[in-house]
Formats: structure tokens, C-alpha cells, sequence
């Protein structure tokens, strides 16, 4: 990434390969880590969840914590 871009988003993928559903899985995470979200929506092609947060320190240490707590199939994006 260059140094004249700044980090604005986290995009939170939970995998279609997780057992329980993955919307349900980031409507989990919300709702422990109390965290602001810009969108949560379900990918069609995949089945798979896509959760968006405003980027922040606390905010992806918080979300690291949490997947290293618990055994979550995931992908994290920065924009």
C-alpha cells in the first residue's frame, strides 16, 4: 500500500466453510464486541457474509482477538 493512502475500511468475509451460518456468526461478533458496522450482507454466489467496519486500531485488534477466541473460517480486507 502506498504511504499517501489511508486505511478508511476493515471488510470482514466469513466464510460459507464455517459450520454455523456466517451471517449469524458476524451478528455474533457485533453484538459481543459492540462495535459500529457500515454493512453486513450475504454474498449470493457463495453464500458467504461480508461485514464492513470503519478501520480503527481498537477496532481490528478487537476483531483479531475475537477470531483468535474462536474457530472462524475468515478473510480480513483493508480499503
Amino acid at each position: 500500500m502506498e504511504d499517501t493512502q489511508e486505511i478508511k475500511e476493515l471488510v470482514v468475509f466469513f466464510s460459507y466453510e464455517n459450520e454455523e451460518r456466517p451471517r449469524r456468526l458476524a451478528e455474533a461478533m457485533l453484538a459481543e464486541l459492540k462495535i459500529p458496522h457500515l454493512a453486513l450482507g450475504v454474498d449470493a454466489l457463495t453464500g458467504g457474509c461480508e461485514l464492513r467496519l470503519y478501520y480503527h486500531k481498537e477496532t481490528l485488534r478487537l476483531v483479531r482477538e475475537y477470531f483468535c477466541r474462536n474457530t472462524i473460517v475468515h478473510n480480513i480486507t483493508y480499503l
